[in-house]
């Protein structure tokens, strides 16, 4: 799974996911993010750096295939996408 953001705020987010069995790669433009030690994979990205998230999330969706990761590379690869916007491809999660 991919989270964008180490900070405070993504900690829960990173640690439930992480105790969910997921494997947790964080992008954070700040190279110290909190989260980063709570992360299996962690990497330092601007989030202006369309391009660079984007590779994350192509890495990341190969393992994981987490909904938003398949929905920036839909638009990327301008492939199809169901009605919900996310790729129709893209496996139905849900939360709780």
């Amino acid at each position: 799974m991919l989270i964008l953001g180490g900070s405070v705020s993504q900690l829960p987010a990173i640690r439930h996911a992480r105790a969910s069995g997921l494997r947790v790669v964080v992008a954070d433009g700040d190279g110290s993010a909190l989260g980063f030690d709570d992360a299996d994979a962690a990497e330092a990205i601007d989030f202006s750096d369309a391009d660079a998230l984007v590779d994350v999330a192509s890495v990341t969706a190969s393992t994981a295939s987490p909904p938003f990761a398949a929905t920036a590379l839909s638009s990327r690869r301008q492939l199809p996408r169901s009605d919900s916007g996310f790729p129709a491809s893209a496996p139905r999660w849900r939360l709780g």
